[in-house]
């Protein structure tokens, strides 16, 4: 301890050290000094001081965890949130962690869990980094009635056999929702997607359909009398038998 000017200095000196993964170690240490005036009571400037250089510590232990190595908080009593991306939809839904597997269909089957229970300024600066142009649907109160409807839609593509007599064309379909393709000679393939906007989704495939040439039904609400009729492939025709003369005269 030194005095100056009728002031007692003190060094005092705080560390953690911590291992969020194995062979991995975290340690943090702070050196501060405590100045004590004549008539203080030193205990008890000490402590105060012991708990400030603690909180310190301990605040940059959580911020290692959570930017260095992706985990939770460990000292940190603030509430613990989850990211669930919607990656198709390009959203991503901040809720309480402990209510994430309440999460309503379809949304719940569809997300994946990220940041998982974080501080809330932890995944929104990490999510503003790594999802810039994602939309975030604040449900930290527990309320789910914030999120956009949503429905997962499959987008079936029929290229026909002989183009001269069919056209292409796209069927857009509630994901799930099955219709008669056998009828149709060509080749089905298929996208699905998970989207929030209906509208510009309409849109965006509708364009992509007319570069490939093709037509885009919506058939959304499990009705099909719009698409084409399939047509029958033309029976073959069966070769003629070549009439077969006997020119043999017996001699073998």
């Amino acid at each position: 301890m030194e005095q100056q000017n009728n002031t007692a200095v003190m060094m005092i000196e705080f560390g953690v050290s911590r291992q969020p993964e194995s062979y991995q170690n975290v340690r943090c240490t702070v050196t501060l000094p405590v100045f004590v005036q004549p008539g203080d009571n030193v205990a008890e400037v000490l402590q105060e001081q012991m708990q400030l250089v603690k909180a310190v510590v301990r605040a940059q232990v959580d911020d290692e965890y959570e930017r260095g190595y992706d985990k939770a908080a460990v000292y940190s009593t603030e509430p613990r949130f989850t990211a669930l991306l919607a990656r198709e939809a390009k959203v991503l839904v901040i809720a309480p962690a402990h209510l994430v597997e309440e999460m309503p269909e379809p949304w719940e089957r569809e997300c994946r869990k990220e940041y998982r229970g974080h501080r809330l300024g932890h995944i929104l600066a990490a999510s503003a980094r790594e999802y810039p142009r994602f939309t975030v649907v604040d449900c930290t109160d527990g309320d789910w009635g914030d999120l956009p409807p949503l429905e997962p839609l499959t987008v079936w593509k029929y290229r026909p056999v002989d183009e001269k007599k069919e056209k292409r064309f796209w069927v857009l379909v509630k994901r799930g929702v099955d219709f008669n393709r056998k009828d149709y000679a060509g080749w089905w393939n298929y996208d699905e997607y998970f989207r929030v906007d209906s509208a510009a989704f309409w849109v965006e495939q509708a364009e992509q359909a007319a570069r490939d040439g093709a037509t885009l039904f919506p058939c959304t609400d499990g009705v099909f009398d719009t698409l084409p009729q399939p047509v029958k492939p033309e029976p073959k025709e069966e070769p003629e038998e070549e009439e077969w003369e006997d020119t043999d005269d017996g001699d073998n």
